[in-house]
């Protein structure tokens, strides 16, 4: 009767640790799996935005050089709002944005070695705003920045006369 008495002992044991164990795993993973699906990982757009409000998220996006008039933006970065467990990262910013036209060389300042002659698409201007209004600006005359290294690739389109900039950066 003692041996039947033992094992019971033994198994119940065996099973609290196991249950123990259990939980730990599940809780671990939940915790995981809530910080890699943070609703804050769909990129940020300016659709539908107030002015004031367009200005305040891009502030959080770059450093700007001199005062924004206005801007357009399809922004992604999987570390915009922190995660609560660190990953990869990964970034894909498409912005426009109007400033003064005498504002555009504080922009562009140590930027020389970046100039190409080499022409870069801005057809992904048709993700952030109207096809009339990429119809105009695609009629202007840019100016066009350039640099890729192993981890990411930014482009700067400049237009001094209309004071509008294109930035399209990718963290690769």
């Amino acid at each position: 009767m003692k041996k039947i008495t033992d094992i019971q002992n033994l198994l119940t044991c065996f099973l609290t640790r196991k249950r123990f164990y259990c939980i730990i795993i599940v809780c671990f993973c939940f915790v995981f799996a809530s910080s890699c699906t943070n609703a804050h990982n769909k990129p940020v757009t300016s659709t539908g935005l107030s002015t004031e409000h367009k200005l305040k998220i891009i502030r959080s996006f770059i450093i700007p050089k001199s005062e924004i008039i206005d801007c357009e933006y399809k922004m992604f970065d999987v570390n915009y709002k922190n995660r609560s467990i660190p990953g990869a990262s990964s970034k894909d910013l498409k912005i426009l944005i109007y400033v003064d036209s005498s504002d555009i060389p504080l922009w562009i300042k140590d930027k020389d070695d970046m100039l190409t002659s080499i022409s870069h698409s801005i057809e992904w201007l048709k993700e952030i705003v109207s096809m009339k209004q990429f119809e105009v600006i695609e009629s202007y005359t840019f100016s066009t920045y350039y640099k890729k290294t192993a981890e990411s690739e930014l482009t700067y389109w400049v237009n001094e006369e209309n004071g509008v900039i294109l930035i399209k950066y990718q963290l690769l």
